[in-house]
């Protein structure tokens, strides 16, 4: 999204959003559940497509000049600026929506979408029941890199990460954005002790849940890589 707005943009999608998902997530499910099912008044659509008019400028003439045969479209925020532009005639660009979630929230039912993409045959029925049609939505799973496709050798990664093949080992990975009770769920594993004698922990770009983590201290017979 930092591509696609202005920094205002990216503050409220990325920092305000990971803020409000890590300090108040009860305030964040209000707002999600508030929000789904529901459409928005006049009143609130109007002031919502201002601020994506004013915060996409860039991104709206580039598409104008551009006029791309085909949009893949991976957030519905930049969807629907191009089906905003489509509609009054300022783009001839077909639009494809790739859904990044299971559970697909109403902010992802674009009307005047080409084709849906979506991660398993629920996620097709919940997005079909609120009125999508069925043939122009393909199940394809979630995209990901093609390296985690990749088969690698057990014994040969735990010996790069100094850990011992047979035994259990846990992964927690909490996304490249390392949000949620991260630390909370980590302490509790410890607290297992050698139960889990291996525990991995993916921080992703947050450096600071990484050295919060750093600090813990692990029990005995347990290895922990951070």
């Amino acid at each position: 999204l930092s591509e696609v707005g202005t920094p205002l943009v990216k503050k409220m999608y990325n920092d305000a959003y990971l803020k409000l998902v890590e300090k108040q997530p009860a305030l964040w499910g209000y707002f999600y559940d508030r929000y789904d099912h529901k459409k928005l008044s006049t009143a609130k659509e109007k002031l919502k497509s201002a601020f994506a008019k004013i915060n996409s400028r860039a991104f709206t003439r580039k598409l104008e000049e551009d006029q791309p045969d085909l949009i893949i479209a991976t957030h519905f925020y930049p969807a629907e600026i191009a089906l905003r532009l489509r509609a009054k005639g300022k783009l001839r660009s077909k639009l494809h929506v790739v859904i990044t979630d299971f559970q697909p929230h109403s902010f992802w039912v674009l009307e005047g979408t080409d084709h849906y993409y979506v991660a398993d045959d629920e996620t097709k029925h919940n997005l079909a029941s609120r009125g999508v049609p069925s043939n122009i939505i393909t199940v394809t799973g979630i995209p990901c890199d093609p390296k985690f496709a990749v088969k690698r050798d057990r014994r040969e990664l735990c010996g790069k990460l100094g850990l011992d093949p047979s035994k259990f080992t846990v992964l927690l990975a909490s996304g490249g954005m390392g949000v949620g009770p991260i630390e909370e769920i980590y302490r509790s594993i410890l607290d297992l002790g050698a139960r889990v004698p291996h525990l991995m922990v993916v921080c992703g770009r947050n450096e600071k849940l990484k050295a919060s983590l750093d600090k813990v201290t692990v029990p005995a017979g347990v290895k922990a890589k951070v």
